[in-house]
């Protein structure tokens, strides 16, 4: 997608461009006559011509090197988080040839239709005094007005589909989590070593720092969950007890995670039936677990599944509580089957590492240093990783959308201004053109309103043309962020409509200027001139 954006940001950088350089080319026909006069061949005078324009794109490329390189510790910044190993990102030499190599072939392209419609001059007519304001002929009408219709509708894909992820990404911040995250403190406590010879050693620490974290002011709950809850639980296969084990390659899968009493309580997860785990679900006591809404729905089909039981690893679990749903697969998708096993009875490969999770009675982060300060106490040597509010995880799962949607944005808007330029430019040389014709109407009694009404409907007329076939290309186009869209349809008409309707306000504010300069013609210099 983002290589996709820039493709198109750069055709409309490129289109606005040749534009300009067709426009500056036109104004060189006397010069190119009499080179043409002197004896310089037509290939001759394209090779000028497109030596200027590669010598034009090499210096973009290397001012567009340098903003990037200033830019880049500012996108990173902006990443929060959705970057992989954002730290390694930078500018290497690759991408520094890439991007010298695409700027000379992108000049070199896109200068040849203007160096071949100048490089066939006109001899009798470039050499007449006033030939640089003569107007151009209709095939240079044609490319100008072709490269800002082309600039109008990259424009306009770009624009929807801007606006569709920032929908996308508005509509993911709606999602309720189905947890409480207010006042959450999590940090990741790793017990291996010397310290923790047997499990027991494990559960011993972690019911001794519990039970001191309880009794500390300002905590209201304290639990610790191998996996968090806003991430997938570790995916391991069960089977019904009361059935016949399914085939190997049928076998159902329910993300897993141990947790310590008070873990529902503490994430603010409803129990809607049943009972929570406690502290006599321990290594002596029966084999019990908790299941969420969906893996009762999926695993029962409608049967209460309260007092069922549930086969892992070859032993049989009883069923004591249903909880409710919550986000455990991301805010983007939907909740995935879910088993909670009491950590008292857990020994699986994730028993070794947990997510201390402490609710706070204010600012959670305060907390980190009591938390250090009782760890240090029960273990010196006891490693602990990275003190996070459960907000910022929640803001975590949803930062590749929010940089996602920032970037395209910022393609967006850079499209948008370029688009306005080019429509600009257009129109001003139009004027600039037409600037006698427009003194003999006005002496001839035309008024000046009639002049804007002339120019404005002129950039209109461009405008709209780009709208018509942006639209036509986002209708295919934007069938590829059907994949990166949450809750937002593909096809939204009000955001078509809408974003229809900014660029061709935009196209109008562009033709303003032009149009107050056509106002202001002299016909006695216009007709003295002539």
């Amino acid at each position: 997608m983002f290589t996709g954006a820039v493709a198109l940001l750069l055709l409309i950088a490129v289109a606005n461009v040749a534009n300009l350089l067709l426009s500056r080319a036109l104004t060189r026909q006397q010069e190119m006559s009499v080179r043409a006069a002197l004896g310089a061949q037509r290939w001759d005078l394209i090779k000028q011509l497109l030596t200027e324009s590669a010598a034009l794109s090499i210096a973009g490329g290397i001012a567009g090197v340098l903003l990037a390189w200033l830019g880049l510790e500012l996108l990173l910044k902006l990443n929060a988080g959705a970057i992989p190993r954002a730290g390694d990102v930078g500018i290497a030499w690759p991408v520094l040839v890439f991007t010298l190599v695409l700027s000379l072939v992108t000049g070199v392209l896109f200068g040849f239709a203007p160096a071949l419609q100048t490089s066939r001059p006109n001899l009798m007519d470039a050499m007449r005094s006033g030939a640089n304001r003569q107007t151009s002929d209709r095939s240079h009408h044609y490319i100008r007005n072709g490269f800002s219709v082309l600039q109008v509708s990259l424009a306009l894909v770009l624009l929807i589909g801007a606006a569709l992820l920032i929908q996308s990404f508005a509509s993911m911040q709606k999602v309720d989590p189905g947890i409480d995250a207010d006042e959450l403190l999590t940090v990741e406590v790793t017990m291996t070593g010397a310290a923790y010879p047997l499990r027991g050693n494990r559960v011993a620490f972690l019911r001794r720092l519990m039970d001191e974290m309880r009794a500390t002011p300002g905590v209201e709950s304290v639990a610790a969950v191998s996996v968090l809850a806003t991430r997938k639980g570790w995916p391991y296969t069960y089977q019904r007890a009361d059935r016949p084990p399914p085939m190997p390659n049928e076998q159902p899968r329910a993300g897993l995670r141990s947790v310590t009493p008070d873990y529902h309580k503490t994430y603010g997860i409803p129990v809607i039936r049943g009972r929570p785990l406690s502290e006599r679900d321990d290594w002596q006591s029966e084999r019990v677990m908790m299941i969420n809404e969906a893996l009762a729905d999926s695993a029962f089909e409608g049967e209460e599944a309260l007092g069922k039981h549930l086969r892992y690893f070859g032993r049989s679990w009883r069923i004591v509580g249903i909880f409710a749903n919550h986000k455990n697969a991301g805010l983007s998708r939907d909740t995935e089957p879910e088993v909670n096993m009491p950590y008292l009875q857990w020994q699986g490969p994730d028993a070794q590492s947990v997510h201390l999770t402490i609710r706070a009675k204010g600012e959670p982060l305060t907390l980190a240093p009591v938390v250090t300060q009782k760890v240090r106490g029960l273990n010196p040597d006891q490693p602990l990783n990275q003190f996070l509010t459960m907000q910022t995880y929640l803001d975590f799962s949803t930062a590749s959308d929010r940089f996602r949607s920032l970037l395209v944005s910022l393609f967006a808007a850079a499209a948008l201004f370029l688009a306005s330029i080019g429509i600009y430019g257009v129109i001003s040389y139009s004027v600039a053109q037409r600037t006698n014709e427009m003194g003999i109407r006005l002496a001839l009694g035309a008024q000046r309103s009639d002049l804007m009404g002339m120019i404005l409907k002129q950039g209109l007329k461009l405008t709209l043309s780009g709208v018509i076939v942006g639209l036509l290309g986002s209708l295919a186009l934007t069938r590829v962020l059907t994949s990166l869209l949450f809750d937002v349809n593909v096809n939204d008409p009000l955001t078509f409509i809408a974003v229809a309707g900014i660029l061709t306000l935009v196209g109008i504010i562009a033709s303003i200027v032009p149009a107050i300069r056509a106002m202001r013609v002299s016909p006695a210099v216009c007709l003295r001139d002539d």
